[in-house]
């Protein structure tokens, strides 16, 4: 199997690597590398053997480059995915799907229509702790899901392209999303704001409410000075809590507490009381992420499967970042229609 990584910037140097070690495996037989800043990519065929592309119709037009990789700015995943699947490829695009949901909508289509598999990059659905949070609370460990909590900040420029909430939170959605099997939320409320560059949201904060009572708050900042990166998850459940840092990804939290109701002999409540029996930390088995996805990426390929994040979930996650997009202008929380 020969595949084309397309884009090597911050993020697609990851992918070149894992790429690389795919190839070491036996899962692949080639990698080719494109990106428009032809320097950019020496030292990955230098360090990694692999070969550049002249250009991007080189890629498509080559009969034995059997998937395509997007690892490019967002404003670029609906025209790269679109010509990819039109030349017969299998593409893989890192979230977001696209720009848009209408975009993501006529993708999807194209897919469809040429028989390819389309598979945005929705990483943490192939975190192990993430993975054991969902395993637990099918299992039914934690009892019925209270809240979701969830916070990413750091301190830089914002980018140019997209906000916080495509770059950030549209993490989370989707991560809300494979915790509660994929019930999508009811009403949706977003408070944004664009303090460096105008329209460029670079702090903001979503408010998902659930129709099984639960509700999930989502936090992110690319202006937090006073404290270090920070990237965790917190699962309140009835019996007991999760805590998910992602920055110690084989690693999970479980404070087994809760508030309880106090009977009398005869069955009538006398009140709550809080049981708190302690927190201990489970270590998970070892995994990388982004090899895991790209792994599910070949995979699907080979069986023509559903993979877990599939493109339909793709489409979903952008439709629910729009809705807080939409949601932060009229500044009211909004009805969520899948």
């Amino acid at each position: 199997m020969k595949v084309a990584v397309i884009g090597t910037g911050y993020w697609g140097r990851n992918h070149v690597r894992v790429w690389s070690e795919l190839r070491e495996d036996g899962l692949v037989d080639d990698v080719i590398l494109y990106d428009i800043n032809t320097k950019a990519i020496e030292k990955f065929t230098r360090d990694f053997g692999m070969k550049p592309a002249s250009s991007l119709d080189a890629i498509l037009d080559d009969d034995d480059i059997v998937a395509i990789d997007v690892v490019t700015p967002t404003p670029s995943h609906f025209d790269l995915g679109k010509r990819a699947m039109e030349a017969g490829k299998d593409v893989f695009i890192e979230k977001p799907i696209t720009a848009s949901s209408d975009e993501a909508k006529e993708l999807i289509a194209i897919a469809e229509i040429n028989d390819r598999m389309l598979m945005p990059g929705h990483i943490f659905r192939y975190h192990p702790a993430l993975k054991e949070v969902k395993r637990r609370i099918n299992r039914g460990d934690i009892g019925k899901v209270l809240t979701l909590r969830t916070e990413r900040v750091s301190f830089r420029v914002p980018r140019t392209d997209v906000g916080v909430l495509f770059s950030l939170a549209i993490h989370d959605v989707d991560i809300y999303s494979f915790l509660m099997n994929e019930v999508s939320p009811s009403t949706i409320y977003a408070n944004s704001q664009d303090s460096i560059y105008p329209g460029i949201d670079d702090t903001s904060m979503v408010v998902m409410k659930y129709d099984n009572g639960a509700n999930g708050y989502i936090y992110q900042s690319w202006l937090s000075p006073t404290r270090e990166k920070v990237r965790i998850l917190e699962v309140i459940g009835e019996r007991m809590s999760l805590w998910v840092d992602y920055l110690q990804p084989h690693q999970l939290k479980v404070y087994d507490a809760s508030v309880d109701e106090t009977m009398s002999d005869d069955g009538t409540s006398t009140g709550f009381q809080v049981r708190n029996d302690g927190m201990r930390t489970d270590l998970l088995t070892p995994g990388e992420p982004l090899k895991e996805e790209l792994t599910a990426f070949l995979n699907a390929i080979e069986t023509r499967e559903t993979p877990v994040s599939n493109m339909n979930i793709g489409l979903r996650a952008v439709k629910m970042v729009e809705t807080c997009i939409e949601s932060a202008k009229q500044d009211r929380p909004l009805k969520f229609e899948v």
